[in-house]
């Protein structure tokens, strides 16, 4: 039995760093290829669960403020995709 292969769905995990910004124009392309939907997939932490984990590690709510403004522009250089 022979089925032919289809790309329905991409799914992206989206960390904002330049690696998930290359796994994004690498879907982009084969989301046209395939004609295809991409799905974005972010975590954003709790602040008031994770209020202290955060501060540990540095990241405070105007990190995750400007990471959503990068997420936004990314969003916004993708609108040029037509299926």
């Amino acid at each position: 039995m022979n089925k032919k292969f289809q790309i329905k769905k991409i799914l992206i995990p989206y960390d904002f760093s330049a690696t998930a910004e290359l796994a994004l124009e690498h879907a982009v392309f084969m989301a046209k290829l395939h004609k295809a939907d991409i799905v974005l997939v972010h975590v954003i932490e709790s602040f008031s669960f994770t209020s202290a984990i955060s501060a540990a590690f540095g990241k405070t709510q105007s990190d995750w403020l400007k990471n959503a403004l990068l997420f936004s522009k990314s969003l916004r250089r993708m609108k040029n995709y037509n299926r």
